[in-house]
Parts: structure tokens; sequence; C-alpha cells
């Protein structure tokens, strides 16, 4: 659902290859490990420190440890999202409804005025500004899968209400409060200037007025005609200069109304922001120093694809390479460990300014647990530590440079 803010939230990599047999592979000059399931055969140069990994040949035999992709991607089981089919998700498939999350997709944008309240010209402005930023940000995080492009209606196709603020239900906004009903109300009254697409988005930007603050993305609309236009997916938003100027607050949004995804921060307070997945993903901190999506939204926006993803057996002990969740040309951008039929662990390698050179991630996604209860968790980083043990798996860190990060997953003793 929405988020209230009351402040500013603002050639290959390595060669893969199978080993014909358990036994240990012979090392060439360039060869730094060679690892087989059943056991961890390690061999190394003459030289007790490993070269950058981008320069290694890293072999090994998956063939046991390695699962269908298809058993990586659970479903969701909360009660309001069976099988992830009717409203937000943090399971696959995207619920049914969702605008296409690849190629380009318009983002029309309607300011909204009352009688005491029209319309600011100053908003309207500093939200085409943010949007410009927020569609850089998609195109980056998409790896140029995504375009996202926008639309601010003419003055003359503005929605202009004959009443008060108050008596169209813009006078107060509280935590979670629904506003799908205004958003029908602006949809039954806008005009639009040219042919609305279903795939496009709406953003309604409301009038100014003092004592309402919202960000709500809405879907409750799906399946009822607007002019004769079934329109997917909106977000409706004040217009206050501290949201309507927030480009990481519109991209955190258009998380909910375009890619489906849950709010992932802490009911109903806003935090600790610590809770949960802290400042990892922007569904959970759209205020984070260096905002983006996790390797698990974009896997299920298709931004990373199935073969970028190494979906790992717990009980077999074996070994992978994570490259750089931000290099648009990595090999391999996510290990994803399956724990039930609705929950897994999910390992990444992400750059932090405090830790040199990559941090590897783990949290777990369970779908049992609806938004703002904690459906994504983290469960710790190789910071300080080259061992972690999460939901009876054991997680070692190999070896990490700039390049990548190597994780051996197996279950405890």
């Amino acid at each position: 659902m929405g988020l209230r803010v009351c402040a500013l939230i603002a050639g290959s990599l390595v060669a893969l290859a199978a080993c014909s047999s358990a036994e240990e592979v012979s090392v060439t000059s360039e060869t730094v490990l060679s690892i087989t399931t059943s056991t961890t055969a390690t061999s190394t140069t003459s030289s007790t420190t490993l070269p950058p990994l981008l320069r290694d040949t890293f072999t090994f035999d998956a063939a046991d440890a390695l699962l269908p992709i298809d058993t990586c991607k659970i479903r969701d089981i909360t009660p309001d999202t069976p099988n992830g089919s009717s409203n937000n998700s943090s399971g696959f498939p995207v619920p049914e409804g969702a605008v296409p999350r690849q190629g380009e997709v318009r983002l029309w944008v309607i300011p909204v005025s009352t009688i005491d309240y029209p319309a600011s010209d100053e908003a309207v402005e500093s939200l085409s500004k943010a949007l410009t930023q927020v569609a850089a940000f998609f195109e980056d995080q998409s790896f140029g899968r995504a375009k996202l492009t926008h639309r601010v209606e003419p003055r003359n196709h503005w929605v202009e209400f004959p009443g008060t603020a108050s008596e169209h239900g813009f006078s107060q906004s509280g935590f979670q409060q629904d506003f799908s009903a205004v958003m029908e109300q602006i949809l039954s009254r806008w005009q639009p200037s040219e042919l609305v697409s279903e795939e496009d988005l709406v953003l309604a930007l409301l009038p100014p007025v003092p004592s309402v603050v919202v960000a709500q993305g809405t879907r409750r609309f799906d399946q009822k005609r607007f002019n004769n236009v079934l329109l997917q997916n909106g977000i409706l938003l004040s217009s206050t200069p501290v949201e309507s100027g927030s480009w990481s607050l519109h991209a955190h949004e258009l998380g909910h109304s375009w890619l489906r995804l849950e709010d992932l921060y802490h009911f109903p307070n806003f935090g600790p922001f610590a809770d949960y997945m802290g400042s990892w993903d922007i569904m959970s901190n759209a205020g984070a120093a260096e905002p983006m999506f996790s390797s698990w939204a974009r896997w299920r926006a298709g931004w990373v694809s199935d073969d970028e993803v190494r979906c790992a057996d717990l009980s077999l002990k074996s070994t992978h390479l994570i490259e750089p969740i931000s290099n648009r040309n990595s090999t391999i951008k996510s290990l994803v460990i399956p724990l039930s039929s609705h929950s897994v662990i999910v390992v990444e390698a992400r750059t932090d300014r405090t830790t040199s050179p990559l941090v590897p991630l783990v949290y777990v996604v369970d779908t049992s647990f609806g938004h703002g209860n904690g459906p994504w968790r983290v469960k710790g980083w190789f910071a300080n530590s080259d061992d972690l043990v999460v939901e009876g798996v054991k997680l070692t860190l190999v070896d990490r440079d700039s390049s990548g990060v190597i994780i051996e997953v197996g279950p405890t003793p």
C-alpha cells in the first residue's frame, strides 16, 4: 500500500564449466579454486594471495547442487494475495493486471484543484523534474530493460472539483488511509488530452491542502472503466514541496503501482528501519543514502533473467561466484536457496560505503508474512565474518574483491 511521508525519504567475468567427475581438477596457472559438490577440494597456485576474481577460471560440478529455476520462484501465500493474483506481493508470478515491467511505460500526471486549493504550479514543476530523475533511476535499476516516460497534462485538462477540498475527501490523511475512492473521483472527471493506453500509469497530484500528506499506490480501480479506458494502476500524491520533489518517493510508489511490490518497512510507525530490510531496498527505506532495488525485486520484475540467478539445493555443499548487482554486464547477480514452497534465502553482492570492496548481503523472503510485517528480512552480511548460519544453512565467504564474491553453501553439521 502507500507510504505516508512526513520528511523527505529520498567479456564475461568468469568462465563456468562443469567438471566431468567428482575428482579434484588439475590446476593451471590461472586456476584459483577447483570445487566439487560432494567435497570441497581446493588447489591453489604457489601464491597465497588470490588474484582478482576477474582473472580467475572458476570451475565446479553443479549437476547435483543446482535446482530447476522454477523451484526458487516461490508463490505468495498471504490471505489477501492468494498466489500473488490480486494485490501487491513478494512472490511469483507478478499479480495479474500489472503494467508490463519491460519496454516503455508512460506515466500521466494529472494536477487536481478544488475551489479553496488550486493546483500548485510550483509543485507541478517540481514533480516533473523529479520524474526525470525517476526515469534515470529505473533505467539504471532495470539494466536498460525498462523506460519510464511521463506526460504532464496541459492546464485545460487538469481536474477541477466544484466544491471545497473537505467536501471531496481531501481534508485529512492518516497512516495507510485508503484513498482509492478519491482516485476514482479524479479519474471520473479526467478528460485525457490524448489516447490513453490500458498499460499506462496515472499519477494524481492532489490539491495543496496543508493537512493532507499522502503518497499512495492504488490498484482497487483495476476493473473499473473511466471514460472508456481501463487503467490498471495509479498513484496519489500530495502537492507539497516535500512529496512532489522527492524522486525516491516517486520511485518507491512506482514500486507498488508498477512493479506490484509490497512495503518492506516496519508498520505502523515507519521504523525502526533496522528491522526487516533496513536501508537495503527502496521499498523499505526510500530515504537511504543510495536507494536501490534488491536482486529479488529485479528478478521478479524480469530485469534479472533466470540465467542470472543460481537456485541451489541447501542439502548439498556447493560454491558459487556472485557478481555485483549494480553491474549490468555481470553473469550471476543472485544466489537463491529455497527453504520451503513460500520462503527462500537470497544472497547478493552489494556495495557499502563502510566496507570494501563488496558486501555479500543475505536475507530471507517469506511470503507467509504480509507487507509491513517483514516479508523480507535481512539475516546478515559478511562485513567482519566468514561464516553465517541462516535457517539451518551454513554460508561461508570463500573470497571477494571488487569483481565479485565466492560463497560456499551447505547444511550445518
